[in-house]
């Protein structure tokens, strides 16, 4: 039996500025709300370590070494609907300093969590024939916990 999951049924929650830790036993406690009408998930979450380098003539090598961590930025895409407690929190996110809890739901349940600031968050009104959408970026604040079990 295949293992494999789609994207179709993921959801996208955020949580209020101020969350401190960064484990499963806080986010459990975090008061989530979605962000409705996602339809255009990261196609990536995670972490990416930057690499240092020495050109050393000597030798004619290039040494590499994995230095710090950057946990990255995601951008999210959502039909803008007028009235969406999620989206809302979304947009207010965005006037705020504060790093928000983020929680991704995959379909079969898992979760990955994850903290970061709204930096981004316009109103795309496209051509004919498109919905009105809202486009968020994300810079993430810290690693991403997960996928983990609910």
């Amino acid at each position: 039996m295949a293992s494999e999951i789609t994207s179709s049924g993921t959801k996208l929650f955020l949580g209020p500025a101020g969350t401190v830790g960064h484990d499963k036993a806080t986010y459990d406690l975090v008061v989530w709300t979605e962000v409705g009408k996602l339809v255009n998930a990261p196609d990536t979450v995670g972490e990416e370590y930057a690499i240092v380098e020495s050109q050393q003539l000597g030798n004619r090598l290039t040494v590499k070494a994995k230095d710090q961590i950057n946990p990255g930025s995601i951008s999210v895409t959502y039909d803008h609907v007028i009235g969406d407690a999620g989206q809302g929190a979304m947009v207010a996110a965005k006037d705020s300093d504060a790093p928000h809890p983020f929680k991704l739901e995959l379909k079969n349940g898992e979760l990955i969590y994850f903290q970061g600031l709204v930096t981004r968050n316009p109103t795309n009104v496209g051509a004919a024939g498109n919905f009105v959408r809202r486009q968020a970026d994300i810079t993430l604040t810290t690693t991403t916990l997960g996928p983990v079990a609910p």
